[in-house]
């Protein structure tokens, strides 16, 4: 038997799973954590495999279990929206949306999965998320700021 090292052993399942190779790499992952019952990144790709199958409830279980190990689990947060989401849970895809953006905030795929979430549900309104920092050198440049960010709030009717 050829010695293959854990993180390759996992390339090559994302490469299944990308392939559609479905079954086949869920049954890989199964045998990692017979192995490894506790290696994430295994746990993950489940999921994502589950996810991919449409196997719901099976990745929600897989998916719940890596959020319990770590919250903030940035993949784990996705895959949960995008579940929820096709279970018309609206509330709880945005909430899992969220978790994932507070992650990479930065992510224009989740900046724009979060804006059609939030349009679902606001009735399909723009939604412009602004981030960054500041560092006014008075304290009231900072107010002076934040009243120009609502002045432009208020011009877009928010």
């Amino acid at each position: 038997m050829a010695k293959v090292s854990l993180r390759a052993y996992n390339r090559e399942i994302e490469a299944m799973i990308d392939r559609g190779h479905l079954d086949e790499a869920i049954a890989h992952c199964q045998h990692i954590l017979k192995t490894y019952p506790k290696h994430l990144e295994t746990y993950r790709l489940l999921g994502k495999s589950y996810l991919e199958a449409k196997r719901y409830g099976e990745a929600v279980d897989i998916f719940s279990r890596a959020l319990a190990a770590e919250p903030s689990d940035f993949v784990s947060q996705v895959g949960m929206s995008i579940i929820r989401d096709e279970q018309d849970k609206l509330d709880d895809a945005i909430w899992h949306m969220e978790r994932a953006f507070e992650t990479q905030p930065s992510n224009a795929a989740i900046q724009g999965e979060l804006q059609r979430l939030y349009g679902r549900r606001d009735g399909g309104r723009d939604l412009i998320i602004w981030h960054g920092n500041t560092q006014a050198l008075t304290t009231f440049g900072q107010y002076e700021l934040c009243g120009k960010v609502l002045d432009i709030a208020q011009e877009l009717g928010c």
